[in-house]
């Protein structure tokens, strides 16, 4: 990837918060499974063979409500453009589509002031709520009001809802065709077995897919190897120590 493109956002897993220009951003923990380590989780992006991004189940309805609310502001033409710089890790509303089909989503700004050779600059974003990642013109970026509610939910301050996994206890062994990564993570439904959330990156994890351990399938099918992970960074339950643990480890930070 092109150094400019290079990512700089701090990502982060179910404990991890994010300061965004002074205001603290966290990912999704998840409420109804606090103190669980199973959980479903419906895929919504991919990083590589071994990382990708997933909603909890159940989480999709909030992100329905808040994309509901941006549509109707979109549509009465509400939302305002910026009339100032954006800077890296500021959280915006960004565009996703063409002209005839575009809708904004909440974004967080990983590069800008991008040349695309064209003299139109460009804004890097990742989707919040989706995981995945897009250029966008910087003229076409949207405030996100920290005011702005839709049926009692304050879009600005809800937690990001897609969460980065990885693959535990595998890594590649050879390049893979992006329509196998397609094939296996898009839109999939899964079962997240959470092992560790000590990186703050992603949460590792065993992932099963219709009954069938993912780890398992990639080492059959000759795409990765096994490896062994730190069993001293396994997460053996949730709780409120648990979550007070992580917290003050990264407020420290």
């Amino acid at each position: 990837m092109n150094e400019n493109l290079k990512p700089v956002e701090q990502m982060g897993a179910r404990f991890f918060w994010y300061d965004v220009l002074g205001m603290h951003h966290k990912l999704a923990i998840p409420k109804m499974n606090r103190h669980k380590k199973k959980y479903f989780a419906t895929v919504s992006a991919f990083e590589n063979l071994v990382e990708f991004y997933a909603v909890e189940q159940g989480f999709e309805d909030i992100r329905d409500k808040m994309e509901e609310g941006i549509s109707r502001l979109q549509m009465a033409n509400k939302l305002q453009p910026f009339s100032f710089p954006v800077e890296k890790l500021a959280m915006v509303l960004a565009p996703f589509g063409d002209n005839e089909s575009r809708t904004y989503h909440r974004a967080v700004v990983l590069a800008e002031d991008i040349d695309n050779g064209n003299g139109s600059p460009k804004v890097l974003v990742r989707y919040v709520d989706y995981g995945n990642r897009d250029l966008v013109d910087y003229n076409d970026l949207r405030v996100l009001d920290p005011k702005i509610s839709y049926k009692e939910i304050c879009i600005a301050d809800t937690e990001w809802l897609a969460v980065r996994y990885k693959l535990r206890g595998v890594q590649p062994v050879q390049n893979t065709p992006k329509r196998y990564e397609y094939q296996l993570y898009d839109g999939a439904h899964c079962q997240i077995d959470i092992y560790s959330t000590v990186r703050g990156e992603y949460v590792l994890a065993d992932v099963t897919v219709e009954g069938q351990n993912i780890s398992e399938k990639l080492v059959q099918e000759g795409y990765c190897q096994w490896k062994e992970e730190n069993k001293a960074d396994q997460t053996s339950r949730f709780d409120s120590s648990t979550n007070f643990r992580h917290l003050s480890l990264l407020i420290a930070l």
